[in-house]
């Protein structure tokens, strides 16, 4: 679900957007699923690298701007997930709240179909190995 949000809140967003940006240096297109609850921070980032995406481990430098986005919202209206689209200079961010979304879906399921929506259907590697899709 696209929100629009306050110029507040896109400060912290924008902290994302700048950590990511400085630690990856791909010419492609950048995909992060991030998920939120209280004292939790799941992140995972992915980069188009043409023939194949790269997974990077960046949650020691993501784990505290997405947990204070996420407890900058007001309580009761805050994410279950966001799905953040790099492009350039440019980013996007669709967000996912309690209820919208299929509990029965695990996160690595989820996570696996986001990447494909936003990356493609390529060969992944995680840097301990690589992930085929089906």
């Amino acid at each position: 679900m696209s929100v629009r949000i306050s110029p507040e809140a896109h400060a912290h967003y924008q902290r994302i957007v700048d950590a990511i940006d400085r630690r990856i240096e791909s010419k492609g297109k950048i995909f992060s699923y991030c998920m939120a609850d209280d004292g939790f921070v799941s992140i995972a980032v992915y980069s188009d690298e043409g023939d194949h995406i790269l997974q990077h481990d960046l949650l020691d430098d993501l784990a505290d701007p997405v947990a204070d986005a996420w407890y900058a919202e007001r309580e009761g209206k805050r994410w279950e997930y966001f799905e953040l689209v790099m492009n350039d200079a440019d980013f996007t961010i669709d967000f996912t709240y309690p209820g919208d979304f299929d509990p029965q879906e695990s996160w690595h399921d989820r996570e696996m179909r986001l990447l494909q929506k936003h990356l493609g259907k390529k060969p992944i590697d995680c840097g301990q190995g690589w992930v085929y899709p089906d």
